[in-house]
């Protein structure tokens, strides 16, 4: 019964489907088989690493950390080198980039009709030139600069560097050979084709063919190559003629333009077709390379050249890899959106908007929107039915596709959970369960607007809008809201709702902020649980290492501690709580070693977090181990009585069965033996209950 995660692209809101993970690896579900495409494509590889309980850095523990390292838009990506270029007018670059509204600068003023049909144009061909001159020479130099180096807006450097620092190709390659997929979609420019690339780095077609990798120019095809080279300096002498040509000459030269390209075309045709006919070996591409060509948006982020083709973000033609899944046999499949599945209704009228918001509506989210909506008509495989789909999406996008803000990370997070909570438990979408996980998120959304408004800091979800000054006066509010939260998430509670873990603590503390100063984190390192096969009742040694990445300096006169978790506050191992060995700055690693009881057969849960106590608890959890635990030497001497005791009562039983009560020679023996099967039971209800205190299992 294979299992599948799909997860969608959505650029920073794939922080939605790291929360959705976590719930759906909190119910012991594992995936054979994990899709992505764009950003969903960086969370699926790093999971496709599995789990060690050992590594908080690898699988899922490490791909939230990632998350949780990222602060600002420039953790996950920078500006391209040429916007700063020393002919780029800097306003047009904030106007590209989103930073600002307007260009600020204005066009040259018609003179109107009141100067006349023959001094009117003398004088707007004179302010044009004037405006060429000043503010114009600004643009015409900016335009250049685009024309001559822009490929795109942004470059996706810093998560590169985290794909390299953060994951593991071999990991992956191991997790693959035990039988399980991967699939990461991208889309060639130059084929046009949606491809995939697999655990082991092979690029395959949606078929399963593999891509040839085309290298070199090959012998056979250098005439081919020689011919499209041709083709296309023909083509940019008749485009050059077309320029030069008189009125009456252009439509003819413009046939001809229209049929060298179409020249070229089949040139460049015949060529792929003969460098595919000619490749001798499959293509294969470093795993974090193949992954930023899943991520790399067209325009937004520089395409990646792999094998000669250039590539971009595989949502071009496929948002949520469905399909993949499918063809690869899942019986069961999680698809994960990042983005809520309707188009809302623009706020504003089209009428007047201009050419790039225009363009915006109409590509970045008309057209993606019904690419994503046709990603849901699946083939089953031949001879199967369709599997079990499980859609897991948010009814609201609590921010945008280039959004970094560690406050809004976490909620959508935590949004993300609840809303997986809901759907793999099957409540009604129209159930106030359903509902209060976005009221949830919402309302922190709001008290984390209002957080900035109180410390007079910019508010990420409105770039236009300068940051006032600080309203401290607001805090009442904040703190109303903090309650109001805690109402929330007590109603979720009692409606049967799962919660993610420390969401808790935002009812009595700020959502995190870049700019907040001081504030709890932890970060786990290593964890060495007790070892499997311990003895019950003896003391075994066991380590946690934590990092402090939070802005606070964890003293024990601050009642800082390592607290038991799974459940919380429990002393399953003895303790419920580990103290500081001494006090731990911002940035540095402490080690809990300590000693447990080991606790009664078969297994139990060792887990812990970072906590203050009166005040939260905080951090990353380390991962839950379940760890093994060895029967008390007296229970396989309990284990034969009992099974001893069971034959010779069956014995008894038997000897019995042959005694006739109204024979008056039998009823001395019969009495005899039900004395001996009473006693033998006896012995064994002792037996049992002694089993029961030591924790032995399979007792007879």
């Amino acid at each position: 019964m294979p299992t599948a995660i799909v997860l969608s692209g959505g650029g920073a809101k794939g922080d939605f489907e790291v929360g959705a993970v976590r719930c759906i690896y909190d119910r012991g579900i594992r995936p054979d088989i994990i899709c992505g495409v764009s950003v969903g494509a960086i969370n699926a590889v790093k999971l496709a690493e599995g789990e060690n309980p050992g590594d908080p850095t690898q699988g899922l523990p490490g791909l939230e950390a990632l998350w949780a390292s990222l602060r600002r838009d420039s953790d996950m990506f920078v500006d391209a080198d040429w916007l700063h270029d020393p002919d780029m007018d800097p306003m047009l670059a904030d106007y590209l980039t989103g930073r600002s509204p307007r260009l600020g600068i204005a066009a040259p003023a018609s003179p109107g009709p009141a100067l006349g049909d023959v001094i009117g144009p003398v004088v707007e061909a004179i302010g044009g030139l004037a405006f060429l001159l000043g503010p114009g020479a600004g643009i015409l130099k900016s335009l250049n600069v685009i024309l001559q180096r822009a490929h795109s807006l942004f470059e996706l450097s810093p998560i590169s560097a985290k794909l390299g620092s953060n994951l593991d190709p071999r990991l992956v390659a191991a997790w693959g050979a035990s039988g399980r997929h991967l699939r990461l979609g991208m889309v060639g420019l130059e084929s046009g084709r949606l491809r995939y690339v697999t655990e082991s780095g092979a690029v395959i077609e949606t078929n399963g063919a593999a891509v040839p990798d085309a290298g070199p120019i090959a012998v056979a095809c250098e005439p081919l190559a020689n011919a499209v080279t041709a083709a296309r300096e023909q083509l940019t002498t008749i485009q050059s003629e077309l320029q030069r040509a008189a009125p009456g000459e252009k439509h003819t030269i413009a046939s001809e333009v229209a049929q060298q390209r179409g020249a070229v075309a089949d040139a460049e045709a015949a060529l792929a077709e003969c460098m595919r006919n000619s490749a001798t070996r499959p293509l294969v591409v470093p795993l974090a390379l193949g992954t930023l060509a899943s991520a790399s948006i067209p325009g937004v982020f520089h395409p990646v050249s792999l094998g000669g083709e250039t590539y971009v973000d595989g949502g071009v033609r496929e948002i949520l890899p469905l399909q993949a899944a499918v063809d690869l046999g899942a019986d069961t499949v999680y698809a994960i959106s990042a983005s809520r599945p309707d188009l809302p209704a623009a706020p504003t009228s089209y009428g007047s908007a201009g050419i790039f918001e225009i363009i915006s509506r109409s590509l970045t989210e008309i057209v993606i929107n019904e690419i994503a909506m046709t990603d849901f008509g699946v083939r089953p495989q031949a001879g199967r039915p369709l599997p079990q789909i499980l859609n897991i999406h948010p009814d609201v996008d609590i921010h945008g596709l280039t959004t970094i803000d560690p406050g809004l990370i976490q909620i959508n997070r935590d949004y993300g959970f609840m809303r997986a909570a809901d759907v793999i438990d099957q409540v009604d979408s129209g159930s106030r369960r359903y509902r209060i996980s976005t009221d949830i998120a919402m309302h922190r959304v709001q008290t984390w607007t209002l957080e900035n408004t109180v410390a007079g800091q910019p508010d990420p979800l409105q770039p236009f809008t300068p940051s006032a000054p600080p309203r401290p006066d607001l805090q009442a509010q904040v703190d109303t809201d903090k309650q109001a939260l805690a109402g929330l998430l007590a109603e979720r509670r009692v409606l049967g709702g799962a919660m993610p873990a420390g969401i808790d603590a935002f009812s009595g503390r700020p959502e995190p902020h870049p700019w907040l100063t001081s504030f709890n984190d932890a970060r786990v390192v290593r964890v060495s649980p007790p070892a499997a096969g311990s003895v019950p009742g003896t003391q075994v040694a066991a380590s946690v290492t934590m990092r402090n990445v939070g802005t606070t300096v964890w003293d024990a006169a601050r009642a800082y501690a390592l607290g038991s978790q799974q459940p919380q506050d429990n002393s399953i191992w003895g303790l419920g709580r580990v103290g500081l060995p001494g006090r731990v700055e911002p940035g540095a690693e402490v080690t809990f070693t300590f000693m447990v009881t080991v606790p009664p057969p078969p297994q139990a849960l060792f887990a812990w977090q970072m906590v203050q106590d009166g005040v939260e608890w905080f951090g990353s959890p380390t991962v839950p181990v379940t760890v093994a635990v060895a029967e008390p030497a007296r229970c396989g001497p309990i284990r034969q009585s009992i099974s001893g005791n069971l034959a010779d009562i069956r014995g008894l039983q038997q000897a019995l069965d042959g005694l006739d009560p109204k024979n008056h020679a039998d009823v001395t023996e019969i009495r005899q033996i039900r004395k001996q099967i009473g006693d033998l039971q006896a012995q064994n209800a002792a037996l049992r209950t002694e089993a029961a205190g030591l924790g032995c299992v399979a007792i007879p």
